[in-house]
């Protein structure tokens, strides 16, 4: 007897494709998720808004912090500021002048120390709010450009200095110019000799002036010959000039007494005909002359100027 074969209950019935996907979309408790990137793109936008508020806020505290200082700055110095920076060049003027101490004993100095004084006044004074006025400004940078001038002049003065110094010593000091007029005379027995005394020949007064003024005339070359200061070239041509205006009126002098003599004369042309003028003395000092006029270049102009304005400046509060 045929059978037909029949199906086995173990075997897994047949699906599908379209019932499969039935059943995976519609399984129950799950339910569709929402894209992620909309989620990212809004956290974004918060942080840029944050950092531009944050950027805008940094912004205008730089801008008012710069308005601050500005205001500042500009600010006129107080009473204060003002006597703070005659304090200062109080105190490095006395350290200047004990620099400038061993120029009277014919000594160089410490062109270092000398420089360093400056150089420190310079820098306290740029960054105190007196230089905000523009009146002590421009008296400041004046002082800066002096100081430039006087500490370049400054490394070269051991070179000449003790030529100027020793020149002044022996040949331009009141006592000597003074002895030295009474010695040379153009009649015979000097100038202690009655106005009747014979005149010297011209021979003579040439040998008298060499011996009075031979050596101070070697010097006052030397002194003239001096390229790094023009004061010590002013000195020695001032003195050289002198010494020939002298040796020139004694033998006009003594020519004219050869040829009158007659008493009235000589005594009329005597009151006539006085000795040439010694040059200015400037306290029988090189440091005063050189020093102070040339290397130093009127040291105190400036700085004392700027005392003046600082002084000025003070009133104003006073009177206020």
């Amino acid at each position: 007897m045929d059978t037909q074969p029949t199906p086995s209950h173990n075997q897994p019935a047949m699906t599908s494709p379209t019932n499969t996907m039935n059943i995976n979309t519609s399984q129950p408790g799950k339910t569709p998720q929402p894209p992620q990137f909309a989620g990212n793109k809004l956290l974004a936008n918060k942080k840029l808004l944050y950092g531009l508020i944050a950027g805008v806020v940094g912004l205008a505290l730089l801008i008012v912090i710069i308005i601050i200082v500005v205001a500042i700055q500009s600010a006129p110095p107080s009473r204060k500021d003002l006597q703070d920076a005659q304090a200062l060049i109080r105190s490095h003027s006395r350290t200047e002048d004990r620099l400038l101490q061993p120029l009277s004993r014919g000594e160089t100095i410490d062109a270092k120390a000398f420089a360093d004084n400056r150089t420190e006044l310079i820098s306290k004074l740029g960054s105190s709010r007196a230089v905000h006025d523009e009146d002590i400004k421009r008296a400041y940078e004046q002082y800066k450009h002096e100081t430039d001038e006087a500490v370049t002049a400054l490394g070269k003065l051991p070179s000449y200095y003790s030529t100027v110094a020793t020149f002044i010593k022996e040949c331009a000091d009141t006592r000597v110019l003074n002895r030295q007029i009474l010695n040379f005379d153009f009649r015979k027995g000097g100038s202690a000799a009655l106005t009747s005394a014979p005149a010297l020949t011209d021979s003579e007064i040439e040998k008298e002036a060499s011996k009075t003024y031979g050596s101070c005339i070697e010097q006052a070359k030397k002194v003239q010959n001096i390229s790094e200061n023009d004061n010590a070239r002013a000195l020695g041509g001032e003195y050289l000039k002198y010494y020939q205006a002298v040796k020139d009126h004694r033998l006009k002098a003594a020519q004219y007494y050869r040829t009158h003599s007659d008493l009235t004369s000589r005594s009329k042309y005597s009151g006539q005909n006085t000795a040439p003028k010694v040059p200015e003395n400037r306290d029988s000092k090189a440091e005063t002359y050189v020093i102070d006029d040339g290397v130093l270049h009127k040291k105190d102009g400036s700085l004392t100027e700027m005392n003046k304005l600082l002084n000025a400046k003070m009133a104003v509060y006073r009177a206020g």
